[in-house]
């Protein structure tokens, strides 16, 4: 299988690919052929500097999408041939991987692989925003801007707050 890697910290022409022999999945873990890999933040900053949990050479990508080919022992909720999609695995960018079988999640039929990778990281990160960066009174939710969810201008010139004249059909 293909797999790309780094082997010293840098930019993106350290990133090279590498044949590897196909991984077995361990008890717990699920070999997944690789369809569609995300592509973030994290993985500038992982072949950029040290990172905590990571070590060189580092196998790049940590979200993706596939299908199982395989699972391992003890792995009873998933089958070779289901959809699956998962967030920080280290080595998304390769042909194949073996992912641990709780960090996959199945992906129904109407969701197409590339939303699926690509909604992982995100949702996580949507997730742990309004949950415990700033999170919100049960059963409230938060408005974006201003106490009754109005968007207000910014301070006028003059140094005195104005608000936005109200909206008005073919007005510009």
């Amino acid at each position: 299988m293909r797999q790309i890697r780094v082997t010293q910290y840098g930019g993106p022409e350290q990133m090279r690919l590498v044949e590897l022999p196909d991984p077995i999945p361990a008890p717990g873990e699920a070999l997944v052929r690789v369809t569609v890999a995300g592509v973030n933040f994290m993985g500038i900053a992982a072949r950029s500097m040290p990172l905590s949990g990571w070590w060189l050479p580092a196998a790049m990508g940590v979200e993706g999408a596939g299908r199982v080919e395989a699972i391992g022992d003890g792995v009873e909720n998933l089958a070779p041939g289901d959809r699956v999609a998962w967030f920080y695995h280290p080595g998304s960018y390769a042909d194949l991987a073996a992912v641990r079988a709780e960090s996959l999640v199945k992906v129904p039929e109407v969701v197409d692989d590339q939303t699926a990778a690509a909604v992982m990281m995100q949702g996580l990160t949507a997730h742990h925003l309004v949950t415990e960066t700033y999170p919100g009174r049960r059963g409230r939710h938060r408005r974006g801007a201003g106490r009754r969810g109005r968007r207000r201008a910014a301070a006028h010139p003059a140094g005195q707050g104005r608000r936005r004249p109200r909206y008005q059909p073919g007005v510009p």
